[in-house]
């Protein structure tokens, strides 16, 4: 397994659930490699297929490998290290600050992980 590939699977671990929506950009234009790199990362568990009809590979090995595959930029691929680091119940805000500094109006990874954040705590 690569460091990237490694550090993805450490971040994401088995948390994620289908996330829906796509990342806006709030500028017009070509895409700097940055930014199609965070809108990767923001849109990945519906660019990777994780939660396809029919997918037996568990969805964090799906993601971790397509972020692996996929990421071009040290900008965001040094971002998984900072969200690995970050502590869990800040990594969707960490993660839509980094969104939105890149241009973006959204980031569904983001909303995932706030949603199984406040279906963890809601449980009993």
């Amino acid at each position: 397994m690569t460091g990237v590939r490694k550090l993805a699977a450490a971040l994401l671990g088995g948390a994620l659930v289908a996330g829906a929506g796509g990342c806006q950009r709030n500028q017009p234009g070509p895409k700097p490699p940055v930014v199609q790199d965070m809108e990767t990362l923001c849109n990945v568990e519906a660019l990777s297929g994780a939660r396809a009809p029919g997918q037996t590979t568990a969805p964090s090995f799906v993601i971790a490998t397509y972020l692996a595959d996929h990421l071009e930029t040290p900008q965001v691929i040094g971002l998984l290290g900072d969200l690995a680091q970050t502590p869990a119940g800040k990594k969707e805000a960490f993660l839509r600050e980094q969104a939105h500094r890149a241009g973006l109006s959204s980031c569904p990874l983001a909303d995932t992980w706030a949603a199984h954040a406040a279906e963890k705590a809601a449980a009993p």
